[in-house]
């Protein structure tokens, strides 16, 4: 059988080699000519290799540029010229059906294959996470995008975490943030700033975009989920009831003195606590003979007895 007629391609380009595999049932016969040229019916496959987990058989040509071939049985059956392999691809992949037929399937292997990742999580020094131990991450995407739900509701402190793909410790640097300014900060460890974020829940969104490495190429968004109601601390006051006389008052007129500090009681109000002395002084002022207030003082002196929960001595002064 007389082959086809070839058809030679020169390139001026540099050497980066090109590879040729094919998937065959048994060892085909490769013809080759351009960057590099055999004689009919050209060399018998040996090399085999596994690529996605198909079997080739395959060959190399580290020099050339470009390259044109057949594949053939050795018995008389070839499929036609297949022409324009060039190093720029480097790579090509087949399927010959061991007589006349092949399929370019380069499209198809030809692609890196994603790594697998067999799990996803993240490690942290706060509870519920641990720097001991992986918290898994739920994965939405085969291979593409897992999530996790960060309950922090229990503390205010800010959180030192890592991404843990198939246990790699994945830090800062090696990660793109999807989060509102002033959330994350790192440099080895990832910080999320829960002290100042607002948010007492957090919902995690990792996004690998693939290849060979799982520990590169990971996006990582996160969403305040609940709002932080905190702990309300109670404002403390301070108060204080001015006049004269002193016994009643403390200092005379003087806002800012501390005996003239009211008291806050149980009931929640501020009294002036003195109430006993006060009452002693309101009788003596009374009782004093040709007192033009003394009637005021009466009255003082009942509302002193009303304070100290004595109402009926409260009313022996209002009769008077």
């Amino acid at each position: 059988m007389m082959m086809l007629c070839p058809l030679l391609f020169m390139s001026n380009a540099t050497a980066a080699g090109i590879t040729v595999y094919v998937k065959a049932t048994t060892a085909p016969y490769l013809y080759y000519w351009g960057g590099a040229s055999t004689s009919w019916p050209g060399e018998k496959l040996t090399q085999t290799t596994t690529v996605n987990g198909t079997s080739f058989w395959y060959k190399e040509f580290s020099s050339a540029n470009s390259l044109n071939i057949i594949f053939n049985n050795g018995s008389g059956s070839q499929t036609s010229d297949i022409t324009g392999l060039s190093s720029a691809t480097g790579k090509y992949y087949y399927t010959y059906n061991g007589t006349t037929s092949s399929t370019d399937v380069t499209a198809q292997y030809g692609t890196v294959q994603d790594a697998t990742i067999s799990s996803m999580g993240i490690s942290g020094n706060l509870s519920p996470l641990s720097w001991s131990s992986v918290t898994a991450f739920t994965e939405v995407t085969a291979n593409k995008v897992y999530t996790y739900t960060l309950d922090l509701t229990d503390t205010e402190s800010d959180l030192d975490f890592k991404l843990r793909p198939n246990d790699a410790w994945v830090g800062y640097s090696a990660i793109t943030f999807d989060a509102p300014s002033g959330w994350i900060t790192g440099s080895d460890n990832v910080t999320l700033k829960n002290s100042t974020t607002g948010y007492a829940t957090y919902t995690l969104t990792a996004t690998w975009a693939g290849g060979t490495d799982a520990s590169v190429g990971w996006t990582l968004k996160i969403e305040g989920k609940d709002e932080r109601t905190g702990t309300i601390t109670p404002v403390e006051h301070t108060y204080t009831i001015v006049g004269e006389p002193a016994a009643v008052f403390g200092t005379e007129w003087a806002p800012t003195a501390e005996d003239n500090l009211m008291v806050l009681g149980d009931d929640g109000k501020y009294t002036k606590e003195n109430y006993k002395e006060a009452l002693t002084y309101f009788e003596k002022a009374a009782a004093e003979a040709d007192n033009m207030f003394a009637a005021t003082y009466l009255l003082k002196a009942g509302v002193t007895c009303e304070e100290l929960g004595d109402n009926a001595k409260a009313l022996s002064f209002y009769k008077k």
